[in-house]
């Protein structure tokens, strides 16, 4: 079997306790009291669940955890602290900092002092953190270690409304503020919490900036509340235990894996490096639920499937068809299922799921569409698959599926979130009579974008609906179903238009594919470039050994690997029934396009910077 995805676990240095196993069928004891503002949700599930675990990290090579209680206890400790530094309601609190159980405690200590939070992304560097703490107007930043205090220590003073740095880290002097020292302030002048209004600002989400500066998205504590009091009435994932790694700054990652955790009782273990170890972590947290953008169950799905079981050899082989005759049996030659097909699929089922530690039940997708044949294929493999949709703009969600059969459709991305009015504009100018732009009217909508009425305005209509700039339809069943996006869709010459995530989804999900780029606005037809996983191709042509003298450049314009591939981009384009949103010819880059930084946060194509890194490549085909 091909390697899966490996991410590691992120540690930070707090009182923490052991955490025994999860019996599968216990359930959380839940005491869901009403409440509109995130402060009173935490204060209640502390109470609630205070000696439960609720964060992990590595400590000396082994997971510790974290209660309730132990969090409560920060967060008021750290409250105080910001109350003794002059924090008052309304002021921002900034963090640039991965997932951590700090990060969870700055913001709920600075929501307990009625200021606003606002989280910015570690890997994007000094420009971007400058921007975004001089617009939001960040009184407060917190750092994650060392490296980013020694980028911004002198920021201070060059926006005058920023007074404090402070580092989650230990103090390297005694000017240095550290996340202890404003403990330790708090311990010394404890202060109560502020209950914020409903319509008060809870934070600030960031865009990504694709097409022009980012937008600071203004979320209400209502906002969010109203989906974290309904989700249990849609979701029952009370008691679960998943592996964090989707960021925080991000909605979803930070809906679902800190609000939403914290109301249900649920704990989480840290990831440190989404690339390097999340099997090895996977086998020690063993979740049950698994929160990630499309991408990294792409990745899965790659390293996982196989075109040819016949590759894997042997006694993996066999299993391997076996479990395609259970699941696929309208596939198969060979007449009807035995007592033992049925043993070597549960038995090729089991080996693959320990590979995610054995209990992984259900996989939450967000952030963009994930491709029916990767949710298929999860599906099939007995991960209960539930695609939703949403956007900063919305809280994170707008529609999802459910975990009854009759309120899930895979390829779809569910039906509205009760209390959410999801309407198909047929205006915006598709040829198919059922596809338009998606509005969305709910109490989930963002109050605006901060400083920004005229952009505000745009994307609002006169009542206050959002127009998303998604194009998609709802199918017969009340299934919503994503097709693109409006500033993505383009045409080409002949009028026809197309939809490049189309195409682009379908390559991602070869193994010799890290990142796709589909373009041909104006022009007689597509083209396509392909940052290629050169490993991957190479061990595939491992049978031609002359490859083996060529450099990277080199193999990448070798006629017999544009031949490999071109049979590879020929059986994804018969699986595209829109002939336009097939590509005529291709070129094969060598490209991290994450590291070069090609890929917002979320790992979606930055398109207008592709576009312009490539354009010599792109011109040459036509």
């Amino acid at each position: 079997m091909k390697r899966l995805l490996t991410v590691v676990c992120l540690s930070s240095c707090l009182s923490l306790n052991a955490y025994g196993a999860r019996k599968k069928d216990t359930k959380v004891e839940q005491v869901y009291k009403d409440f509109d503002n995130l402060v009173s949700m935490q204060e209640n599930a502390v109470a609630n669940y205070a000696h439960k675990p609720m964060f992990g990290k590595k400590v000396d090579n082994e997971y510790q955890w974290m209660s309730y209680q132990e969090f409560g206890d920060l967060v008021g400790h750290f409250r105080s602290g910001l109350a003794d530094l002059g924090l008052e309601a309304g002021e921002k609190v900034a963090i640039i900092a991965r997932n951590s159980p700090e990060w969870a405690v700055s913001c709920y200590g600075a929501l307990g002092r009625g200021a606003v939070f606002v989280p910015l992304y570690p890997n994007q560097g000094i420009d971007d953190w400058k921007y975004k703490l001089a617009d939001s107007d960040a009184k407060v930043v917190i750092v994650e270690d060392q490296d980013i205090y020694e980028q911004v220590k002198d920021l201070p003073e060059q926006l005058p409304q920023l007074k404090y740095v402070i580092t989650l880290t230990p103090s390297k002097s005694d000017e240095q503020l550290s996340f202890e020292k404003v403990i330790e302030k708090g311990i010394a002048k404890p202060v109560s919490s502020i209950k914020p209004g409903k319509d008060d600002v809870m934070g600030f989400i960031y865009t990504s900036g694709t097409t022009g500066n980012p937008k600071a998205v203004m979320l209400s504590h209502e906002n969010l509340s109203f989906l974290i009091r309904n989700l249990p009435k849609l979701l029952d994932l009370s008691g679960q235990k998943s592996a964090s790694f989707l960021p925080w700054a991000h909605i979803f990652g930070q809906l679902a894996e800190l609000h939403v955790l914290m109301y249900l009782g649920n704990s989480t273990g840290f990831v440190e490096d989404p690339k390097e170890t999340l099997k090895d972590n996977m086998m020690e947290l063993k979740p049950s639920v698994l929160f990630a953008v499309p991408k990294i169950f792409e990745r899965i799905y790659s390293n996982v499937h196989v075109d040819d079981p016949a590759s894997l050899g042997g006694i993996k082989a066999y299993a391997y068809k076996k479990w395609m005759k259970v699941k696929h049996p309208e596939k198969s030659s060979r007449g009807a299922q035995k007592t033992w097909d049925k043993f070597w699929s549960n038995m090729f089922m089991k080996k693959v799921k320990q590979a995610f530690g054995g209990k992984l039940e259900y996989a939450v997708s967000g952030g963009a569409k994930l491709d029916k044949t990767v949710s298929q294929f999860l599906d099939d493999l007995g991960i209960q698959v539930l695609e939703g949709y949403g956007m900063s703009e919305t809280s994170g969600i707008i529609s999802l599926n459910r975990m009854e059969v009759f309120e899930r459709r895979l390829g779809s991305v569910g039906k509205p979130f009760p209390g959410v009015k999801v309407m198909i504009d047929k205006n915006w100018g598709s040829s198919k009579a059922d596809e338009g732009e998606i509005i969305v009217c709910g109490p989930n909508i963002m109050k605006g974008y901060y400083k920004l009425p005229e952009k505000t305005a745009e994307a609002l209509t006169e009542d206050g609906c959002l127009k998303t700039g998604d194009v998609g339809y709802f199918d017969g069943q009340g299934f919503l179903h994503i097709t693109g996006r409006t500033k993505e869709i383009y045409k080409l010459k002949n009028g026809e238009y197309v939809v490049p995530g189309v195409f682009e989804n379908k390559a991602k999900l070869s193994p010799f594919v890290k990142d796709a780029y589909l373009t041909g606005q104006d022009k007689d037809y597509n083209v396509l470039i392909l940052a290629a996983d050169v490993p991957e191709i190479r061990k595939a042509m491992q049978d031609t050994p002359y490859l083996n003298e060529l450099s990277n450049e080199e193999l990448l314009r070798n006629e017999d690997v544009i031949n490999f591939m071109n049979e590879e981009i020929e059986a994804m384009k018969s699986s595209i029934d829109n002939v336009y949103n097939r590509p005529r010819r291709f070129k094969l880059v060598e490209a991290d396009w994450e590291s070069d930084g090609l890929l917002t946060p979320t790992l979606k194509v930055k398109r207008a910077l592709v576009e312009e890194k490539y354009k010599g490549e792109i011109a040459s085909m036509y």
